[in-house]
């Protein structure tokens, strides 16, 4: 099991909207659908997704062999905070605008590197 920070969280969730690209991005990456169990709360499950949480930390620097960002991948110390939580349901609009403005701006630089492509075929 493995536990995302706050940033990547959202950025699941958001995913998730999409349902169908969702379901064959999961197909496609892990042959199978890679399904998200929200923390039900509490100390229990807090201590739990806070284990959770370290071992994907560690994970990550092991398949990466670097440490994640510390601008997307917040301290195991804070992960689980209340007021990363009662902030993130603000960071969760802003998220999605950001989300689909990169979305649009790939769009429309892959259609500019498709034209580009073009003219270098006829110029050569």
């Amino acid at each position: 099991m493995l536990s995302p920070s706050e940033q990547v969280d959202h950025v699941w969730h958001m995913h998730q909207t999409f349902t169908a690209q969702y379901r064959n991005d999961c197909f496609n990456l892990f042959g199978r659908l890679f399904k998200h169990l929200p923390a039900l709360g509490g100390q229990e499950d807090g201590d739990k997704f806070n284990d959770i949480y370290k071992d994907t930390l560690e994970y990550y620097e092991a398949m990466f062999g670097y440490k994640p960002r510390e601008d997307l991948w917040e301290p195991p110390e804070i992960r689980f905070s209340s007021e990363l939580f009662s902030y993130s349901i603000v960071n969760l609009s802003r998220l999605a605008t950001l989300s689909l403005y990169m979305a649009y701006n790939k769009q429309t630089e892959l259609k500019h590197s498709k034209a580009l492509l073009d003219r270098a075929e006829i110029s050569d």
